[in-house]
Formats: C-alpha cells, sequence, structure tokens
C-alpha cells in the first residue's frame, strides 16, 4: 500500500466558508485528521479571500483556485514554465 502524501479538500466543502457550519465543521475535522497523520491538507477551488483566511486559521496548507489563477490548458501551462 502506498503511502498519502496529502489530503484534497474538495471544492464542495470549501464553497460555503466560512458561512455554513457543517462546511467548517468538515474542514476542522479534515485539518485535525491531517495533523494526526502528520500529511498535509490542499483545498480545491478557493476564489474569495474569506475562503482562504478562513482555511489559514483551520490549519490548511495550501489551496489552489481561481483566487491565484484560472485554470490553463496543458499546453499553456507547459510554455509558461518553460518560459521560467
Amino acid at each position: 500500500m502506498g503511502a498519502v502524501d496529502a489530503i484534497k479538500l474538495d471544492r464542495a466543502f470549501v464553497a460555503g466558508l466560512p458561512e455554513d457550519r457543517h462546511d467548517l465543521a468538515i474542514v476542522h475535522a479534515v485539518a485535525a485528521l491531517a495533523r494526526t497523520l502528520g500529511i498535509e491538507v490542499v483545498a480545491e477551488g478557493v476564489e474569495h479571500e474569506r475562503q482562504c483566511a478562513c482555511l489559514r486559521e483551520c490549519g490548511i496548507d495550501g489551496a489552489q483556485g481561481y483566487l491565484f489563477a484560472p485554470a490553463l490548458e496543458a499546453e499553456t501551462l507547459r510554455a509558461r514554465l518553460a518560459a521560467g
């Protein structure tokens, strides 16, 4: 069995943050589980600064989403990485 390096927190649980108490409870639980296992958590679908701030307060290690950059076609990403 392979080792788990990270847990991805689905965008469905990020969308309602910080207002939705159920989403917030799930984020806290996932963060606690990850700390216990010694692995990181990456949240998907972060679109607003308030979501990012909430995730940071919950102890989530990383985030991805439109707040940081829009999704890119593979070729566009390759070109950007090649350009440095």
